[in-house]
């Protein structure tokens, strides 16, 4: 390829091929000519044949083995690095220097990929740990979830107890206050016939001593008129009538 192409100069070959900025321009029999912008417009230029035959060899490698655009791919980088290298190959006066920048960036990816190899190693030890600390972590979320719902299920309980606890708790206050009020009746009721036994005690007491008093005045009137039958057995009927 490289005995039968030459690279052109593209686009420098077309670089005085300029877009009409006016619409009017002479005519070959000299006449000034108005012209719509559409009509000013030049045509486009043409991609080198040597480019055209390079896009054509990726687009054709590319349709081959089906590779798509997008995500990293060897086998796509392996297409451009072989049209890289045939357009190195072709040019004459460029070509040492993007055979050297092409061999730098091999040398590159050869020393990035021996790097990966090394670390291949750690990765795998790093997804070996992940993965045990996944399963870890599943492992003590479904603990924890059993122990939540046992939580929750002591709490349920706990919370029952609470209520039927507070639901005693009423019943003893509501029979506490109804005994506190029968006790204080009968504190009150108690205090009442202590009161009455007092006074009733206070009077026999009285009465005790005022009939001790008479029945001293009834033996010295008696002593006084011995004589008289009549006064001592009214004053004994006195006596116990009263």
């Amino acid at each position: 390829m490289k005995n039968q192409l030459t690279i052109d100069a593209w686009p420098a070959h077309a670089s005085s091929r300029f877009r009409a900025t006016n619409q009017i321009y002479f005519s070959p029999k000299g006449h000034l000519i108005h012209q719509s912008a559409e009509k000013s417009k030049l045509p486009p230029v043409n991609k080198p044949r040597f480019l055209e035959i390079l896009e054509a060899r990726v687009n054709k490698e590319k349709a081959k083995f089906r590779v798509t655009e997008g995500q990293p791919n060897p086998l796509r980088l392996q297409i451009y690095r072989e049209v890289f290298t045939i357009f190195i190959q072709t040019c004459v006066y460029y070509g040492p220097l993007l055979a050297r920048i092409k061999d730098e960036y091999e040398s590159y990816l050869v020393h990035i990929q021996d790097q990966l190899k090394k670390l291949q190693p750690i990765r795998e030890l790093l997804w070996t740990v992940s993965q045990e600390c996944e399963n870890r972590v599943s492992s003590m979320h479904r603990q924890e979830n059993k122990e939540i719902k046992k939580l929750k299920l002591e709490k349920k309980a706990l919370m029952a107890q609470i209520a039927r606890l507070y639901e005693e708790g009423n019943s003893l206050t509501c029979e506490v206050e109804h005994l506190t009020s029968e006790l204080e009746k009968k504190a009150d009721a108690w205090r009442t016939e202590s009161d009455g036994r007092k006074l009733l005690v206070s009077e026999v007491n009285e009465l005790t001593s005022r009939l001790k008093e008479m029945e001293s005045l009834a033996r010295a009137e008696v002593a006084d008129d011995s004589e008289d039958p009549l006064k001592l057995r009214i004053a004994l009927e006195w006596v116990i009538n009263f």
